[in-house]
């Protein structure tokens, strides 16, 4: 029953975090899915993350990172992963660092946050906005 009460708890304080808005799924206390930025190409998903800083990182003394997003792409059908685009940002919403790493499809191995979001992200159903 705590369990289920402090879920609850963290739901509501994660969910006012980010304005209440609908745009975001939350996955974890400090990870979100900006779901307006699902894409599908065949069997390839894609989705910009928003990772919450918890751990006092810095890009250098004076630069503290609030939050970082990152650009992933899920190949759905070989449950492989991609980060694709990394922008940090200050708490004032300052973008502090961008790029693209170098990095190639990587096995998502199970029991990780990857395989959470992968998972709900290949079997998520875009649909169009009405106008």
């Amino acid at each position: 029953m705590k369990k289920v009460i402090a879920a609850l708890i963290f739901s509501l304080v994660c969910l006012q975090a980010i304005a209440a808005s609908a745009d975001w799924l939350v996955i974890s206390e400090t990870r979100f899915l900006y779901l307006p930025s699902i894409k599908r190409t065949g069997d390839i998903v894609s989705v910009w993350v928003k990772i919450i800083n918890k751990n006092n990182m810095k890009l250098s003394p004076n630069q503290n990172v609030a939050y970082t997003l990152m650009y992933h792409q899920y190949d759905c059908r070989n449950k492989k992963v991609k980060v694709d685009k990394i922008i940090t940002y200050n708490s004032k919403d300052k973008e502090l660092s961008k790029g693209r790493p170098r990095l190639s499809w990587q096995t998502i191995k199970p029991n990780t946050t990857f395989e959470t979001e992968g998972g709900i992200l290949c079997k998520y159903k875009i649909t169009k906005k009405k106008k």
